[in-house]
């Protein structure tokens, strides 16, 4: 008769009588992971899941406030003078906490920021958005061609909004998600993790939607009702995030803290060099998975098609 075996990484198999081990190969094709890496995956999969979910969320709020106002061509334009330098600005400020932070600090110090701006956004600034937004247009921005500028100007906080939430969408894919996950998960285990992350990411914007259909845009509420219902989800979804990243932090320390602190002298971790900005940019520059420039232009272009 066939007995059980524990795998180094958890995975318990059958073991038949001459002593191999056989994993269903039904099980390896659908879900990969076995024993205490099923918690692991679920806490960062939650993580990844709000991520999206707050990202499909904002970007569909982005794109109604400055379409609806500014037209669909206005969004090539902030994209340009806005998105542009505001991702300039947080690479510069990135950098530099990046050096005087821990990577716990700095992960919570980049997260905050964006969820603070969608609930003061909610409750200070639309409530009074016609009082914010001038109605006279500058001189400079009455030549022709400026014409989206000056719708911008006149709307300034839906483009700041669209701005914050564009960066965002960035962010939190590649910081807060794929650069803590880089860090947490050895590489024998990403072989596994990462397909399943993929899933993950495609059943947020199906429930995000649904949401979206079901209760922010519901018959009979207005614009202000659907701020207020997709900035608790987002706040809600913050919260989540932030308390699965707390969780798996505290479950990496449990695990690499030794054993006995007196009997066992803790080894001095080599310090890895930090690179200035510069040296980083050079690094990027000769990598090559860089590819960055051409998702850029791809959505640049997409932008003047939206339009009826």
């Amino acid at each position: 008769s066939a007995r059980s075996a524990l795998k180094p990484d958890g995975a318990v198999t059958a073991v038949p009588p001459g002593g191999e081990v056989v994993r269903s190969p039904l099980r390896e094709a659908i879900f990969p992971i076995y024993g205490a890496d099923i918690h692991k995956f679920a806490v960062l999969g939650g993580i990844k899941f709000f991520i999206i979910f707050v990202l499909t969320l904002t970007r569909d709020l982005k794109d109604s406030l400055v379409v609806t106002s500014c037209g669909a061509e206005a969004i090539t334009f902030l994209k340009f003078y806005g998105v542009l330098p505001a991702s300039a600005l947080f690479l510069v400020g990135y950098s530099r906490f990046s050096n005087a932070l821990s990577p716990r600090t700095l992960w919570y110090a980049t997260a905050l920021p964006f969820f603070a701006f969608f609930l003061l956004f909610d409750l200070l600034v639309y409530p009074i958005r016609d009082a914010l937004h001038p109605t006279v247009v500058p001189k400079i921005l009455q030549y022709r061609g400026l014409e989206y500028a000056a719708s911008l100007y006149q709307h300034w906080t839906f483009a700041l909004f669209y701005v914050v939430a564009e960066l965002y969408s960035s962010v939190s894919i590649s910081v807060l998600f794929w650069q803590f996950a880089n860090a947490v998960v050895p590489v024998s285990k990403s072989v596994r993790f990462y397909p399943l992350f993929g899933q993950v990411s495609s059943l947020a914007p199906i429930l995000a939607g649904q949401y979206v259909r079901l209760y922010a845009a519901a018959e009979g509420t207005d614009m202000t009702g659907s701020m207020h219902r997709v900035t608790g989800a987002v706040c809600a979804c913050g919260v989540a995030m932030m308390a699965l990243h707390h969780h798996y932090m505290n479950l990496v320390e449990s695990e690499t803290a030794p054993i006995s602190p007196a009997s066992t002298p803790a080894k001095k971790k080599a310090k890895k060099p930090k690179m200035s900005l510069g040296e980083s940019l050079k690094f990027l520059a000769r990598s090559e998975y860089l590819g960055a420039a051409r998702g850029s232009r791809r959505r640049l272009y997409r932008s003047p098609y939206r339009s009826p």
